[in-house]
């Protein structure tokens, strides 16, 4: 078996705002905004992207895998991936995001984090141009922290 470095790409397999449809056993699309304002779950970072894993020197798979990806799920990966990272969580890490593009091709960002004292979860969006601006920013409101703007 060959061994190498790993090269992991991020393949969207539904779209943003998709549900499960457990009768027809398939992905409906429908918008948030289709529910109230306050019945929005914001689901765990991540929800609805699979990453596939591939040696980095395999470049036969490695164009296969090019060829299927999706640059702008890319872009929100790396966003949540950034905020789960200021968290300094994982998988277990009780916090919900959703992210978005606006109309002039920055991102967006809303979420929720619990704390683990039990009390009330603390909520916020915030939009901007960069993924590691959007990142930091919705970190800071989440946390409390207070930097330089």
């Amino acid at each position: 078996a060959k061994t190498g470095p790993v090269l992991t790409l991020l393949l969207f397999v539904c779209t943003p705002g998709a549900r499960w449809n457990t009768s027809s056993a398939a992905f409906m699309p429908f918008s948030s905004s289709d529910l109230p304002e306050n019945e929005v779950m914001l689901p765990a970072m991540g929800q609805g992207i699979v990453a596939l894993q591939i040696r980095r020197d395999d470049l036969v798979h490695r164009e296969v895998v090019i060829t299927i990806g999706d640059t702008a799920t890319m872009r929100q990966a790396r966003v949540e991936r950034g905020l789960q990272r200021r968290l300094g969580g994982d998988c277990t890490l009780p916090v919900g995001v959703r992210t978005w593009f606006t109309e002039d091709g920055g991102l967006g960002m809303e979420g929720i984090l619990f704390g683990a004292d039990g009390g009330e979860p603390v909520r916020a969006s915030v939009e901007g141009s960069g993924e590691e601006e959007v990142a930091e920013s919705l970190y800071r409101r989440l946390t409390g922290v207070v930097g330089i703007e």
